[in-house]
């Protein structure tokens, strides 16, 4: 729906999260600790493992899912998985609000 969706404003603004997912293989190999490179392996196998059981839903209604690419689902399965809130209840939710609130208006970054 792009601008007339209604998430829109709320999408427009949000940061892009560097979930371990999205980095190279190279250099999650780097992980002086096994188990949690393991574990970085693990999760983008099953994100791998999400966007093939999807894409050909994607692909057989074109008319519902118009404009879609693996970039587009990476993006929001990320949003998805970074500011969800009830994971352990009986269903998810976005809370656009609690966004702003749990987080600064500055980037933060470890060198």
């Amino acid at each position: 729906k792009g601008t007339n969706s209604f998430w829109h404003p709320y999408i427009s603004v949000m940061n892009e999260s560097d979930l371990v997912s999205s980095w190279p293989a190279s250099e999650i190999s780097q992980f002086m600790d096994k188990e949690l490179q393991m574990d970085a392996e693990l999760y983008a196998a099953e994100i791998e493992t999400e966007w093939s059981q999807i894409e050909p839903i994607f692909k057989s209604n074109p008319a519902l899912f118009s404009g879609y690419t693996r970039e587009l689902f990476d993006r929001f399965y990320n949003f998805a998985c970074t500011r969800c809130f009830g994971w352990t209840l009986p269903s998810t939710m976005m809370v656009p609000f609690a966004d702003f609130m749990n987080h600064l208006p500055i980037d933060n970054e470890y060198n």
